[in-house]
């Protein structure tokens, strides 16, 4: 005699039923989960919306008003929790001028003393011009 596996082919997600081979959308309104079989898989996982009004690819960095963001997943009760975690800003580069090192956002004059300038994260940059005979 042959033998049969049988499996659930419905879903449960937040108290609605799905059935097999339905595209879930996951409650922070970026990532989706399939129906296969009975079990939640996901087919395409992002972070929500709660940045900077987009969705991210898990695993994806980005910034926002110069704050940089991980989008990350980690798993609660068998299912994924997406959430955009805050990371250390990288130290801009600073600039060096006739051998001298500036840090990023500090202003200086040259020898000359007609013009200020200021160090942008790696750039010079001629911020204003100072008063010259």
């Amino acid at each position: 005699p042959a033998s049969c596996i049988i499996y659930a082919q419905s879903c449960v997600y937040l108290g609605k039923t799905y059935s097999h081979l339905e595209t879930i959308p996951h409650e922070n309104g970026c990532a989706k989960f399939q129906c296969q079989k009975g079990s939640l898989v996901a087919v395409y996982e992002a972070c929500p919306r709660n940045i900077d009004g987009e969705c991210h690819f898990v695993g994806s960095q980005f910034y926002h008003r110069y704050n940089l963001y991980n989008c990350t997943t980690r798993n609660i009760s068998n299912l994924p929790v997406y959430s955009n975690e805050p990371l250390p800003n990288p130290t801009p580069p600073g600039c060096t001028v006739n051998g001298t090192q500036y840090d990023s956002g500090k202003r200086f004059q040259l020898s000359d003393g007609c013009l200020q300038y200021q160090c942008q994260s790696g750039t010079v940059a001629v911020t204003s011009p100072a008063a010259c005979d």
